[in-house]
């Protein structure tokens, strides 16, 4: 069994402000406290849930950084919209790797469940309409965090990417996420997430200036084909 209490903010600093708490220090989605000129960000900030749209804590290091970086590009003078925070939690128990993203729990929504009986092996996915809204995955590390596939389920959830006729396909075919992930453009889309919202100059260290070359085949068609082998 594992019992997780959870961690409470510390909202002491900010008592007597003026300054909104509730669970945490209430922020708005360019991380500004009620205070326009005073931000709040990480493990005491209580912002955008990207699932729900409601403000809530999420104390874990990726939504730290995230907010970390909107605020810091808000105070230097930009302006910085903040999507929400994914919620998601990754540990290893028992020599197991253990993940979860999004809303995972059992609230009435479709979920598709793997399990292999000669493996210690669990996948849930969570279903909204044609979106992957939730995920778990419970297994040994080269089954999960090895994979690219733990990556890219939380891409979909995080971009809340409509799959069409590739949820008919994941449903027959629950290992292949890469078709789907790569045909909804879900790594184009994160870019939205960027922080700045404009290109990064290029750097050009290179050796010699050269530049890589990509030369498809035809087997790389399968991979970025926008349409699913199996239709509904």
């Amino acid at each position: 069994m594992v019992i997780a209490t959870g961690v409470r903010p510390n909202t002491d600093l900010v008592q007597n402000s003026g300054i909104q708490v509730q669970q945490g220090i209430l922020v708005n989605d360019r991380l500004q406290t009620n205070f326009p000129f005073i931000y709040a960000g990480g493990d005491v900030a209580q912002g955008p849930d990207l699932s729900t749209g409601r403000q809530a804590i999420h104390a874990i290091q990726p939504t730290s950084v995230d907010h970390g970086r909107v605020a810091g590009a808000n105070m230097a003078g930009e302006t910085v919209r903040y999507p929400g925070s994914l919620l998601m939690n990754v540990l290893d128990v028992a020599g197991l790797h253990c993940s979860s993203f999004g809303l995972w729990q059992d609230d009435g929504r479709e979920s598709l469940v793997l399990q292999n009986p000669n493996r210690p092996i669990y996948r849930k996915l969570v279903w909204e309409d044609d979106r992957i809204v939730g995920a778990i995955f419970i297994g040994p590390a080269e089954d999960t965090a090895m994979l690219t596939d733990l990556g890219m389920v939380k891409g979909l959830i995080q971009t809340k990417a409509s799959l069409g006729a590739w949820k008919g396909h994941l449903k027959k075919y629950p290992f292949d996420i890469r078709r789907p992930y790569v045909a909804s453009r879900v790594a184009e889309r994160l870019l939205q997430f960027k922080t700045v919202g404009r290109s990064s100059t290029d750097l050009r260290f290179r050796y010699l200036g050269l530049k890589p070359e990509t030369r498809p085949t035809e087997a790389h068609q399968v991979m970025i084909s926008t349409q699913p082998s199996v239709q509904e």
